[in-house]
């Protein structure tokens, strides 16, 4: 709380600053002392911290399903299909709250083919968050100052539409609104294009996008 308060309460004095020398270019004292403010930020718990390419929170890639379901109890919603099925949990499980999405699929490797694996999680809560401090919420230019996004899906539904952006070797998806704010994170497996073609969102219609 003590952090918060000192981050607030400086604010206006940078804010000040910055009115009076608008031609001041950034100094290397100045990128130091925004880089300490920055790393004063706590990490998320390992509860709530998104590894991209490897977990969201407790949940991890390639985990089974069904260990899945012991610790997230029954989903909310499910749909599955030719070995894959798709699976959410909202947030008290009220379909206007927050949710987590899991798409898993067996891998029919003749070794453990009654096993449905993890392979897509995705989240909309701001409570999750990556080491960077970035979540839900955010604008796609804090998040790109991290992550080298790739446009690869565009969803709509009526006026409103949704741009899907990964970054494929990191492993991790950010879907953008029409605000450009951030309203869902996904993570998957690391080099995996599965998001190029994947929909995680059955009631908008996919626009081809132009090259």
């Amino acid at each position: 709380m003590l952090r918060k308060f000192f981050l607030f309460a400086t604010l206006p004095l940078i804010a000040a600053c910055s009115s009076a020398h608008n031609e001041k270019k950034i100094t290397d004292t100045d990128s130091t002392a925004v880089a300490a403010v920055e790393a004063k930020i706590e990490a998320p718990s390992p509860a709530y911290l998104i590894i991209p390419g490897k977990s969201i929170g407790n949940t991890r890639l390639n985990e089974n399903l069904d260990s899945v379901m012991d610790k997230l109890g029954r989903p909310d919603k499910s749909d599955a299909a030719m070995g894959s099925s798709f699976h959410t949990w909202f947030a008290k499980h009220d379909t206007a709250d927050y949710q987590t999405d899991i798409f898993a699929h067996h891998n029919y490797d003749g070794k453990h083919d009654d096993i449905s694996y993890v392979k897509v999680i995705r989240v909309t809560s701001p409570a999750f968050k990556t080491a960077e401090n970035l979540h839900t919420g955010l604008a796609i230019q804090d998040i790109a100052r991290h992550f080298k996004l790739n446009h690869v899906a565009t969803y709509t539904r009526g006026a409103d539409s949704l741009k899907v952006y990964y970054d494929r070797q990191a492993g991790i998806s950010f879907e953008i609104d029409n605000t450009g704010k951030c309203t869902g994170i996904t993570v998957h497996q690391a080099g995996d294009s599965t998001m190029t073609y994947l929909s995680l969102y059955p009631d908008r219609k996919r626009v081809d996008i132009k090259k």
